[in-house]
């Protein structure tokens, strides 16, 4: 049985996780029939499904520098930003353009609704959605060839 987050960087995601999979877009677009099922297309840091679309969850902790006089070294701020991935195949029968609006306005839809929701009880209150990694066709590599899928990676700010 999974612990219950409550921890600085496991109840961030913890709520994180909620707000995506309480998305009717994303719960659409998964094909979940309830927040649970949603919950399962869910990834934590680098893990990955074979199925798409799907989404995965990360922490990225912010470093800072402090400098001392032996030089500089590198201190835990304490801090950091919850990273959001979204994967999913190119859709078939479409043409270029419109594969990559398809998609972009489906994750478009899914972070408004997580929007609507921060701030209010059991979710994040988020201060910033930045785009890390744009859209984009990653290129290919010795397990996938470029062009069958999109994926954008966000970095969400919030307080606790």
């Amino acid at each position: 049985m999974p612990v219950t987050p409550t921890e600085m960087i496991s109840l961030p995601l913890h709520y994180l996780r909620l707000m995506v999979a309480d998305s009717a877009t994303f719960r659409t677009w998964v094909g979940a029939a309830n927040q649970a099922e949603a919950l399962a297309r869910l990834y934590l840091n680098k893990e990955k499904s074979p199925i798409k679309p799907f989404a995965v969850t990360a922490w990225d902790s912010n470093w800072g520098r402090e400098a001392t006089s032996g030089g500089a070294r590198n201190h835990f701020e304490q801090a950091g930003d919850l990273m959001l991935l979204f994967e999913d195949d190119v859709a078939a029968g479409l043409s270029e353009a419109d594969a990559y609006y398809t998609f972009t306005n489906t994750v478009g839809a899914i972070l408004a609704e997580m929007e609507a929701l921060a701030g209010t009880a059991g979710y994040l209150n988020i201060t910033s959605i930045t785009v890390e990694n744009g859209p984009a066709r990653p290129g290919s590599d010795e397990k996938q060839t470029i062009g069958d899928f999109y994926q954008v990676l966000y970095r969400i700010g919030f307080e606790s």
